[in-house]
């Protein structure tokens, strides 16, 4: 029996991760120097960053065989789980925050109310005050008229 002299892709699985590394390592570097350019990047790091794009994906299909539909089924139901999820998280911070506005604006009524209620109290309190010194005032002025009427009647 004749073994192949070429690796498993168990085996081949390091190198071919250490390859991504120093690939990725300059695909990074030619990035930064194209975006460091700009429109005037040369021709060759335009060239260079599409040839690493393309090895740094047939790397990726050797060393992540592609998912039979039923995995990508569940990773999609499990994708849109997490959005309903972080819309769920984002709807419930801002119904809290209504929720602390709402609580705020009771809050600063119920103070307005209480400073009304308290005024309405001490005016009512001078009302009843003023209405008992009338009162009075009225009881020494029908006193001194009858009074005055006694002592003319003398």
């Amino acid at each position: 029996m004749n073994k192949s002299t070429a690796p498993t892709t168990d085996e081949a699985r390091p190198h071919i991760e250490k390859l991504r590394r120093v690939k990725q390592q300059r695909l990074d570097a030619l990035e930064l120097q194209a975006g460091e350019f700009g429109f005037e990047t040369p021709p060759h790091i335009i060239n260079e960053i599409e040839q690493l794009r393309a090895g740094l994906a047939a790397m990726e299909a050797v060393t992540h065989p592609p998912v039979s539909e039923d995995v990508m089924a569940v990773l999609t139901r499990y994708d849109q789980a997490r959005s309903t999820m972080a819309a769920v998280m984002n709807l419930s911070s801002v119904v809290a925050t209504i929720e602390k506005a709402i609580s705020e604006d009771r809050q600063e009524r119920g103070e307005r109310q209480a400073t009304l209620d308290q005024r309405f109290f001490s005016l009512d309190r001078r009302m009843w005050v003023l209405a008992g010194v009338l009162a009075v005032l009225v009881a020494v002025v029908l006193l001194l008229v009858a009074l005055s009427l006694i002592n003319g009647a003398h």
